[in-house]
């Protein structure tokens, strides 16, 4: 009788729990991978989180690049900005000019135009001028600069600077 017990203890076994414990290890496959799949989206999900905030964190460093190479030229804020700083060093624009606008040589998304200016003043005023241009946030480059001397019976202390500066912007389609 324990053979026949035996042998209907294996059936009953071969019958009811291999296949649920196969059932199990097939469960147990699918939960892992589950689980591995949820820890790769939340990875995923915290990688976008940090890229934002090291992007939110470069801001203001590309608002100051977008400042000293904007996306287009603006001349009436450059003009004004010129007009601005010259008043404030306390000289006299007597006239601007917009010059020849070119492809910057070394890159050619940039483009670079050229701005005639001619300024009545002191030369410390000037120089207080020079300083603000070179402390600017926007590239401006001097490419030339003339100095000529007060006529005759003119105050000797007030000199005509006539300067051409060179600003880049980017070459937006």
């Amino acid at each position: 009788m324990t053979i026949i017990n035996l042998l209907f203890i294996s059936a009953l076994a071969a019958i009811f729990i291999i296949p649920n414990f196969q059932k199990y290890q097939e469960l147990k496959a699918e939960f892992i991978q589950k689980t591995a799949d949820v820890k790769a989206k939340r990875d995923y999900s915290d990688n976008l989180k940090d890229s934002r905030q090291k992007i939110s964190d470069l801001q203001p460093k590309m608002s100051k690049i977008e400042t000293a190479v904007p996306g287009d030229l603006n001349l009436p804020v450059l003009f004004d900005y010129f007009q601005k700083v010259v008043a404030q060093e306390g000289l006299v624009m007597r006239k601007i000019s917009l010059g020849s606008t070119i492809l910057a040589l070394d890159n050619p998304a940039v483009q670079r135009t050229t701005v005639s200016l001619e300024i009545l003043g002191p030369y410390s005023s000037f120089k207080g001028f020079l300083n603000q241009m070179e402390k600017s946030s926007r590239l401006i480059q001097v490419e030339s600069l003339a100095v000529l001397a007060p006529e005759e019976g003119q105050n000797q202390d007030i000199l005509t600077y006539r300067l051409t500066v060179s600003v880049n912007f980017l070459n937006v389609p």
